[in-house]
């Protein structure tokens, strides 16, 4: 349990420093130009890519915690990225750090400690098949509404990156990486996992660029952590130890909390969306506002 715990955190701390390496990497782009030059500028930046590097390493020990832990446990410590992301982007940026920001982040610690305490180190449930065909056609199916929705309002495009995220958490803890590699590639579980990524960063993407990227972040992190949380427990049997129920309840209501809020701090809502890639730890990049002004001027 506590190399999976462990495991878990440093994937927190790894996205929140990819997101402001992103945005560090976006800001040093030629960004005054528009359309596909905009987006090669961007992504040929060495910070960019390493911050990319950097949410692909999170999202390797995302996985490997998944295995011991609850979906529970895992979904709201990646949460916590948001946290690093804020405090770093107060180094880097010089970013406005509000006080309900500070009480979010002393809230997500108090959280960690929390959820950790509850948290029990044992394999989900192995679940039924029902749920594996659902799961599965759930990818395809979430991508076709995203698709059909693509014209409309920036929530729905929101809430369908939560859903898809919260897709490829539940058939993370659901496939066993025991056996290695090349058994886990045989599985329909495996290739659901990644459908669901690739969906939810499009669907964030869309998000981004019709709506605001705090409303937009906290919209994503909510619907993921309420659907990952109650479809982990339902399914898989994620719950925390006998006894402790009430200690796991207080931990992601915090966590939730300290999610939205952190999602709406002026670190998040400043930033400018300048390619067409979204990441788990701020969902967003992109420099802040003056950036934009400094391109206009």
């Amino acid at each position: 349990m506590i190399p999976a715990f462990a495991a878990a955190i440093v994937a927190a701390f790894i996205y929140g420093a990819g997101s402001v390496l992103q945005a560090v990497g976006t800001r040093q782009a030629q960004t005054e130009r528009t359309g596909r030059a905009r987006f090669w500028s961007v992504v040929h930046q060495p910070l960019y890519l390493t911050g990319l590097g950097c949410d692909l390493i999170a999202w390797v020990l995302t996985v490997a915690a998944l295995q011991h832990l609850p979906v529970f446990a895992v979904q709201s410590i990646v949460a916590s990225s948001l946290a690093v992301t804020v405090v770093l982007a107060k180094v880097v940026f010089a970013t406005t750090l509000r006080r309900s920001d500070i009480a979010a982040i002393i809230a997500t610690a108090i959280s960690l400690v929390l959820i950790g305490a509850a948290a029990g180190d044992h394999a989900p449930t192995p679940p039924a098949a029902t749920f594996v065909v659902l799961i599965v056609v759930g990818a395809p199916a979430l991508a076709a509404i995203r698709h059909a929705t693509r014209s409309t309002s920036a929530h729905v495009s929101a809430t369908i990156a939560g859903a898809a995220f919260a897709g490829s958490m539940l058939a993370a803890r659901a496939t066993h990486l025991d056996h290695g590699l090349i058994d886990a590639a045989s599985r329909p579980l495996t290739w659901a996992l990644v459908a669901y990524g690739l969906v939810g960063i499009v669907s964030y993407a869309g998000a981004l660029e019709t709506g605001n990227v705090g409303t937009a972040t906290a919209i994503t992190w909510a619907t993921e952590i309420v659907l990952a949380t109650t479809l982990g427990r339902i399914v898989l049997g994620d719950d925390a130890r006998a006894g402790w129920e009430w200690i796991a309840a207080a931990g992601l209501a915090l966590a939730l909390a300290s999610t939205v809020t952190l999602a709406r701090s002026p670190t998040q809502t400043k930033r400018v969306v300048v390619a067409p890639t979204a990441h788990r730890a701020g969902r967003a990049s992109g420099p802040p506002d003056d950036a934009r002004q400094d391109r206009s001027g």
